[in-house]
């Protein structure tokens, strides 16, 4: 990639960067506009999908314990409730939490799972802290029979083993979400995703502003020398992809025409570039993962496929729908739906690299 093309694409990421864009936000059409002006610029023509939605999303929230009052995110799919009761740190479900509201380390186990667990256990409700990194966690559960929300490492050690009362509140957020898709070249069908909403609170500069971006530049660069593209690529830029795939799902149920593959980007431009062998779905293609690693091996570009047991993405609807999917990602990505996934965390050798790579690939694909 040229100096000056990297420039410009770190200008159109810190624009996009620059807006929250949770799916019901201001932001979020912001950055839809940002996005269809660089396609309209380059005369590149698209279409727009539009649906709508309704999700319990994340409020801010609050903790008191004695004349401390300690900031709280919660999760979206949580009741909103006011609950006093002793807090317990617990990993282990099987001991006694009745009557308490756990304190328990997010990841591993989906929190949705942990809070269905531990209520069963008679628990009243459920705090989780990100044990790596001093900040909060935005995330969903499946309607939670117990409050769940998330505080800071910091704050653990003020609360573990006291009585608090505990504010947790959620509300529900409708929108009409769009979807943007446009097309390169001929031939046989391929999908490129990625998503640009992100979750509340946060910039979402690798989840997924980056990938976006990308999309964006590469699909400028097929477009400059089509005829050494074999395929047509559908780029296909999603919205409420953080609350469920719903972007994605709408597509595959009302615009999908036959494809062969579909190529996932969400949250490339971090140090750890790796290929999600097996998400939360099962495993991914074989057949394109072979020609990816190969490509990658002919370079001498050095990716790791690895597993993700809790990886959830926008290639999950095309592959249930039977179209080969690969899944591109940084594994692992510890600042994923926090205040930390910011413009300044980006890896730009990584961006570079990540577009450089992608764009060879398609032209060779049908040679792999």
């Amino acid at each position: 990639m040229r100096i000056e093309v990297l420039k410009e694409l770190k200008d159109l990421v810190g624009e996009i960067c620059s807006y929250e864009r949770s799916f019901y936000s201001s932001g979020i059409r912001e950055a839809r506009r940002i996005v269809k002006s660089f396609l309209k610029n380059n005369r590149i023509p698209f279409k727009e999908e539009r649906f709508k939605v309704s999700k319990s999303v994340p409020s801010r929230s609050y903790i008191y314990c004695g004349d401390k009052m300690i900031e709280c995110i919660s999760y979206g799919g949580s009741p909103s409730a006011e609950i006093e009761a002793v807090t317990i740190s617990r990993e282990n479900p099987d001991d006694d939490v009745e009557g308490k509201i756990v304190i328990t380390e997010e990841g591993g186990t989906p929190t949705w799972k942990k809070a269905e667990v531990f209520a069963e256990k008679g628990a009243v409700g459920l705090i989780t802290y990100i044990k790596g990194i001093d900040s909060f966690f935005v995330g969903n559960v499946r309607n939670s029979p117990i409050p769940v929300v998330n505080i800071k490492r910091s704050d653990v050690g003020h609360i573990s083993g006291k009585k608090i009362k505990l504010v947790s509140r959620t509300s529900v957020k409708s929108a009409e979400c769009r979807n943007i898709y446009f097309e390169v070249g001929k031939g046989p069908l391929i999908y490129m995703i990625s998503h640009l909403d992100t979750k509340p609170f946060t910039e979402g500069a690798i989840d997924n502003g980056v990938s976006v971006a990308l999309l964006l530049f590469i699909a400028r660069e097929l477009l400059r020398s089509e005829a050494d593209t074999f395929c047509r690529i559908r780029f296909l830029i999603t919205d409420c992809e953080e609350f469920g795939l719903e972007g994605s799902s709408y597509h595959v149920r009302n615009s999908l025409e036959h494809a062969y593959y579909a190529i996932n980007l969400d949250s490339v431009g971090w140090h750890n570039a790796s290929v999600i062998y097996k998400d939360s779905d099962g495993y991914n293609d074989e057949e394109i993962m072979d020609k990816f690693y190969r490509h990658i091996s002919d370079l001498k570009i050095d990716i790791p496929f690895r597993e993700s047991k809790t990886g959830v993405s926008d290639h999950i609807p095309f592959k249930r729908k039977g179209i080969k999917s690969l899944f591109l990602s940084s594994n692992p990505f510890s600042l994923r739906h926090t205040e930390m996934d910011n413009f300044g965390i980006i890896a730009w050798d990584k961006v570079e690299m990540w577009h450089d790579l992608l764009v060879s690939f398609i032209r060779r694909f049908d040679r792999l």
